[in-house]
């Protein structure tokens, strides 16, 4: 089975990715076969997301170069609007 768990910001920082990576520890009781997560970031009038999926456990998808790829984007995004 796969897991559903989720954190929703308007200021997505890094102790709010510590907070959902804790919670994917926990989801791993209800199931390890995939895991996702999407990130939605809004500059001025701009939306841009990116989902990524993989089917790794929950806590081992926060270690994948894809992932640390798609948050550092998601913080650089975030630190221009404020």
């Amino acid at each position: 089975m796969c897991t559903l768990f989720g954190a929703l910001s308007t200021t997505m920082n890094s102790a709010d990715v510590d907070t959902v990576r804790e919670l994917s520890y926990l989801a791993c009781f209800r199931g390890i076969d995939s895991t996702g997560i999407a990130m939605i970031s809004r500059e001025k009038n701009k939306v841009s997301a990116s989902i990524n999926k993989s089917l790794y456990a929950p806590p081992h998808m926060f270690k994948t170069d894809l992932f640390k790829e798609e948050q550092a984007k998601h913080e650089k995004t975030l630190k221009a609007i404020s």
